[in-house]
């Protein structure tokens, strides 16, 4: 099994991981794709809260587009968030 990560966006104190796990034949050397994941993971401080992380450089195109991929997604979950709280406070329950 071999795992590639690669970090597609810092925002605040959050970041975006993408991780893909490929099953590797030994025998061949050829690698299939079993998973894609995306992790989000947020930079915590000395004290246990939430703290600024340091910025990502974007050098090529595709650094910027998965970037901008990375933020749209951040935009979409922050809604989503915000909607599933509002229904909390409204109905005292969860999904």
């Amino acid at each position: 099994v071999c795992l590639t990560g690669r970090l597609t966006a810092v925002f605040s104190s959050s970041m975006e991981v993408e991780v893909l796990v490929e099953q590797e034949d030994v025998a061949t050397g050829k690698r299939t794709l079993c998973l894609e994941a995306l992790l989000v993971f947020v930079n915590v401080g000395d004290d246990g809260r939430p703290c600024k992380a340091p910025p990502l450089l974007l050098e090529t195109e595709e650094d910027h587009e998965r970037f901008r991929e990375a933020s749209e997604r951040r935009r979409q979950r922050i809604e989503r968030n915000k909607t599933k709280r509002t229904r909390i406070a409204k109905n005292g329950a969860t999904d």
